[in-house]
């Protein structure tokens, strides 16, 4: 199983989305792995950021609500989180980098349709 596979199958597990097969070899794995579990560790945060940035979709943000919070020492683990995002500046798009990708694409239209014009 690739690293993207991993962390994929373990943000389900953390959502409580996985066959009881595929949590046995989770759990296994990541009592045994020391990397295992530093992944798992690492996709937590990710899960808890994207929650946090409203990221998830509408069944994950349920899941994470529903079953993620289950445990006290993860609802203590959003709180720090929730903490550190308030005191940190939020990535804001520059519109102006938006309007300037715009009208290279335009450019890029125009540019297409007169080499087309000139080819037929």
């Amino acid at each position: 199983m690739s690293a993207i596979d991993d962390s994929a199958m373990i943000f389900r597990y953390l959502l409580q989305d996985v066959t009881p097969k595929e949590q046995e070899e989770i759990e296994r794995r990541y009592f045994s792995d020391p990397e295992y579990l530093a992944l798992l560790d690492a996709v937590e945060g990710d899960l808890i950021d994207a929650y946090l940035r409203r990221e998830l979709s509408r069944a994950h943000h349920r899941l994470f609500e529903d079953n993620f919070l289950s445990t006290r020492a993860r609802r203590e683990r959003l709180k720090m989180a929730e903490a550190l995002h308030r005191h940190l500046p939020q990535p804001k798009t520059d519109r102006r980098f938006l309007y300037a990708i715009g009208v290279a694409l335009l450019v890029l239209a125009a540019a297409a349709a007169w080499w087309l014009e000139k080819l037929f």
